[in-house]
């Protein structure tokens, strides 16, 4: 079955200029996050990072000593 679609031109190119500018949008958007990306790989994870050996004994535990 064939359908008939009336489109207007302007706004048919008002369309295809909005998608161009999201297309643009997202495409920096995607450049941003893999520069974040490459950023917090490039530096350590301080959450990781241990401040003394593990089975090094704290204070507390030497006090109890």
């Amino acid at each position: 079955m064939a359908r008939l679609i009336v489109v207007d031109s302007k706004q048919l190119q008002n369309s295809l200029a909005r998608f161009e500018q999201l297309l643009a949008k997202d495409a920096a958007e995607q450049d941003r996050l893999k520069q974040l990306q490459q950023r917090a790989a490039a530096q350590p994870d301080s959450s990781m990072i241990a401040t003394r050996p593990v089975n090094q004994p704290t204070v507390s535990e030497e006090e109890k000593r």
